[in-house]
């Protein structure tokens, strides 16, 4: 910077231009390389499992999924997924049967520290998909 300053033969707009360069790499640098930009967000690990809630097995081949992002993964057979590089926030989990079919949705809040684990725990879910019973209806009334 001293060789801008010292070098009076330059234009003001070329000092002004080289001082905003440098106040930009400053603050890109500042953010961690520039990733996000909102430095009250970390980046986590997610852990979870799911269970239906009737039986409390776990549910293997689910897909699991973040609303309004690109994380998706598959429970294993202990019923149990993972998503790395979360930022933090509320999220809405979606959990989905092979066909394609919504099991069920819980809105989720991830939090941790940079680089660290958030365990949202065992998220319990009706697989059973008997529908209500239908009303009552009387004949003639």
């Amino acid at each position: 910077m001293k060789l801008f300053i010292a070098d009076r033969k330059r234009s003001p707009i070329k000092l002004a231009v080289a001082i905003l360069v440098l106040s930009a790499a400053t603050l890109l640098a500042g953010c961690g390389g520039g990733g996000g930009g909102n430095s009250g967000s970390n980046v986590v690990t997610v852990n979870g499992k799911v269970a239906d809630k009737l039986t409390s097995k776990p549910l293997a081949s689910r897909v699991v999924s973040l609303s309004g992002t690109s994380f998706s993964a598959t429970t294993d057979a202990s019923g149990a997924f993972s998503f790395a590089g979360v930022t933090t926030g509320t999220y809405t989990l979606v959990i989905k049967d092979s066909l394609g079919s919504t099991d069920g949705a819980v809105a989720v809040d991830v939090s941790g520290a940079n680089g660290a684990a958030d365990d949202l725990g065992t998220i319990s879910i009706d697989t059973s998909g008997t529908p209500p019973p239908p009303p009552l209806v009387r004949a003639g009334k």
